[in-house]
């Protein structure tokens, strides 16, 4: 069932009813990359050390920041030109500055569905039996080869689509 939300919080909420605190989260490259819902995510594990995160993904841009008064007059025309209204993603922040909590763990990778469906096994063995994984970033063509190359660890179903998006979902079988 796919069900559309407008607000992040509503959806994580949703996706914690839907599968529980042990969440794996694909997120695609750089650009695409919802950094408000993964934000929320992040939020919601900094809150509740319950909530097992592991976020994989790749590029996760911060804004530059200047160290110095001839630095700033430079920089902040550049970063509000290049940058504008984007939400930097707050797991990046943590990491720069080594504060992840124990319950979130970081990945960062190319996720696009080859390097997906190569690193399968590898990323079967970092769910435990149980755990559930989402995949997002992914065409809707690409969806079968991804969904064949982790079926033998998960049972995969696609929970979100929009146009020629999809997200797949899965929970980790027991063997």
């Amino acid at each position: 069932m796919v069900e559309i939300l407008d607000d992040v919080g509503h959806c994580v909420d949703a996706v914690l009813r839907r599968v529980g605190p042990r969440l794996v989260l694909a997120l695609p490259l750089g650009i695409g990359k919802p950094n408000p819902l993964a934000n929320e995510f992040y939020r919601r594990a900094l809150r509740d050390p319950g909530i097992d995160l592991t976020i994989f993904t790749a590029l996760s841009l911060l804004k530059p920041v200047a160290h110095g008064a001839l630095e700033r007059r430079l920089l902040e025309p550049l970063v509000e030109r290049v940058f504008g209204s984007y939400v930097e993603p707050e797991y990046a922040r943590a990491l720069k500055a080594d504060t992840l909590p124990p319950n979130v763990d970081l990945l960062l990778a190319n996720i696009l569905s080859a390097p997906l469906c190569a690193l399968a096994t590898s990323v079967a063995a970092l769910v435990r039996p149980g755990g559930r994984l989402v995949l997002s970033g992914l065409m809707v063509h690409e969806s079968p080869e991804v969904t064949a190359a982790y079926d033998a660890w998960f049972d995969i179903e696609t929970c979100a689509a929009h146009d020629e998006w999809v997200v797949l979902c899965g929970a980790r079988r027991a063997s």
